[in-house]
């Protein structure tokens, strides 16, 4: 039987972008060294897939740093502060929520 070099290509193809969809961020920001970059450049430059969760992500990251700076109020401190205290004190798998498998 003939083997299918297409679905070896595809899972190689796939594993690749997944490599390049975590290193987005860091490459919009900066943070990659040079050959790295160059390397996620040249797969957003061939991967239609890639370059839409780029540009996406780029969006979104504009989106938000055009939203305003909120300074919580001197009261929300205080409502933290007691939210804590109101805690019960006992291990912490007695008051989390109980798990439900389907």
């Amino acid at each position: 039987m003939e083997q299918n070099s297409l679905l070896n290509e595809t899972t190689e193809s796939v594993s690749l972008c997944v490599k390049v969809q975590q290193q987005l961020q860091d490459y919009i920001e900066g943070y990659l060294d040079a050959v790295t970059a160059e390397a996620v450049r040249a797969h957003l430059a061939v991967c239609a897939m890639c370059q839409r969760n780029y540009r996406e992500l780029r969006q979104t990251i504009r989106l938000i740093e055009t939203l305003p700076f909120a300074t919580p109020g001197r009261d929300y401190a205080e409502a933290v502060r007691a939210a804590i205290k109101e805690r019960p004190n006992m291990p912490w798998w007695k008051w989390r929520p109980p798990i439900r498998w389907p």
